[in-house]
């Protein structure tokens, strides 16, 4: 058995920053690097105690002095946004790096639209529709991010991981990172769970499940996976853009108008973050109309509630991590759902 090296043996660069001129957004990204670091750790000393191999080890030893950051972990660590001063030159620089993706999403989405109207033989012009969907896409894109870049702030709500890229206080890759691991994680495990859920509880709320309901869902099964990767990617971006940055951020200042600021902030996030929920798995209602599709009481349900329940899982991410992360784990869970689920399938058949 490898030897079992003591816990603080791995922990290195822990000398606190100092407070001077270092934004708040410096203390923040360090204190989710460090629960990061600290998974590595364990992991690590687990393999080193069952004897795993060498090579992994270093692996592991590589990440944690590759990304390890200075650390002062205060109780204060994930409010510090609040204190966070932005100045109109960093809001425009955010407002423009936002509104640029936007664009980019907007227009990913297009080759699966085409391909979706061709699929359902639906008799429209494909041009005018998919034109009419990008620019629907980037106007609420764009509502979104106004709202959130003017009341994200008061709720400590917004993008730490952009505006700390900005101020360039730390390396792309350990700012970023902080935002990948969990967020992928989370992402992936929404896809795993619903994967496994999905067949019964399509039994057991949609038994009236119709011919045409599955003569659709076959003809789409034909798409190029590659159009339901940039369409994942579309989604995740403009989605999160309106639902969390724009809307939650809207109905939690709202909340806090209308109480006087009675209620405790931590009550008007979660309910915001969960009336935006129902309102998410409502939205999606109209794909299945898209489809041919009758709406049933059980097809109602099945939506509203898988969809909200990731919706809920987003808009938690949101606010305790902020908006990259929110995307990036709606991204992730879209593309094991739609592209890598099918992928195994088909392999596996």
């Amino acid at each position: 058995m490898a030897e079992l090296l003591p816990f603080d043996a791995f922990i290195v660069n822990t000398e606190p920053f100092p407070i001077g001129r270092k934004s708040h957004y410096t203390f923040y990204l360090a204190f989710e690097l460090e629960e990061f670091k600290l998974i590595l750790v364990v992991l690590k000393l687990f393999l080193q105690h069952i004897g795993s191999n060498s090579a992994f080890n270093l692996f592991l030893s590589t990440l944690l002095n590759e990304y390890s950051v200075p650390l002062n972990p205060s109780r204060y660590a994930k409010n510090l946004l609040k204190d966070q001063i932005r100045t109109s030159q960093s809001k425009w620089s955010v407002f423009l790096i936002l509104f640029g993706l936007a664009i980019i999403a907007s227009a990913a989405a297009l080759p699966r639209d085409f391909a979706v109207m061709q699929a359902t033989s639906q008799d429209v012009s494909h041009w005018e529709v998919a034109t009419a969907s990008f620019f629907q896409r980037l106007l609420l894109s764009t509502i979104g991010i106004c709202l959130g870049i003017m009341l994200g702030e008061k709720f400590a709500l917004g993008v730490p991981y952009l505006n700390a890229t900005l101020s360039r206080e730390m390396r792309l890759k350990q700012i970023w990172l902080a935002a990948l691991v969990p967020s992928v994680a989370w992402g992936i495990g929404i896809g795993v769970v619903f994967s496994f859920t999905d067949p019964w509880l399509m039994k057991v709320l949609m038994p009236e499940w119709t011919d045409n309901a599955t003569r659709a869902v076959e003809a789409l099964e034909h798409i190029a996976p590659w159009k339901y990767l940039l369409s994942s990617f579309s989604a995740g971006v403009t989605e999160e853009l309106f639902f969390r940055f724009g809307l939650m951020t809207l109905i939690a200042w709202l909340g806090v108008q209308l109480t006087h600021g009675r209620l405790p902030i931590v009550v008007v996030l979660w309910s915001a973050n969960l009336l935006v929920a129902f309102v998410f798995g409502l939205i999606h209602l109209r794909n299945v109309v898209a489809l041919g599709i009758s709406v049933s009481p059980g097809i109602f349900f099945y939506v509203v509630l898988w969809n909200g329940i990731a919706a809920a899982v987003f808009g938690w991410f949101y606010w305790r991590r902020g908006l990259e992360s929110a995307i990036i784990c709606h991204i992730s869970a879209d593309i094991y759902i739609k592209v890598i689920v099918p992928f195994l399938v088909a392999t596996i058949n």
